[in-house]
C-alpha cells in the first residue's frame, strides 16, 4: 500500500489543505446530496447536480506523501466539484471554514 496515513473529517475546520494529483476512489455508501453549483467558467449559471454524501480521495501532500482522507457532506460535496471542474487538477486546495 502505497498510503501513509488515513484521516477522517474535517478535523481543524480553519485548516487550509492541499491535495496534489488527487483521485476519488470510492463514494461511499452511493448515498447522494442534490448541489446547487456554479463554475468559474460560467459565472452567475447555477446548476443543480447530484453529488456523493461520501468519497474517499487518495493524493499526495506537498512532500510526495500519499494519503486517504475520508471526506462527507460539504467536503465530499466541494472536492468533487473541484476535481471535476479542474479535469483532475494537479493540485486542488481546499480552504476549511467554520461553515463545512
Amino acid at each position: 500500500n502505497r498510503h501513509s496515513s488515513t484521516s477522517r473529517g474535517l478535523g481543524d475546520v480553519y485548516k487550509r489543505q492541499v491535495y496534489i494529483n488527487p483521485v476519488i476512489t470510492d463514494n461511499g455508501n452511493q448515498e447522494q446530496i442534490r448541489s446547487v453549483e456554479e463554475s468559474a467558467f460560467t459565472p452567475d449559471v447555477e446548476t443543480t447536480v447530484n453529488r456523493y454524501k461520501e468519497v474517499v480521495v487518495q493524493y499526495q501532500t506537498v512532500k510526495g506523501t500519499w494519503r486517504t482522507q475520508i471526506m462527507q457532506n460539504m467536503e465530499s460535496v466541494c472536492s468533487q466539484h473541484c476535481i471535476e471542474a479542474m479535469g483532475h487538477a494537479p493540485a486542488v486546495t481546499i480552504s476549511r471554514t467554520r461553515g463545512l
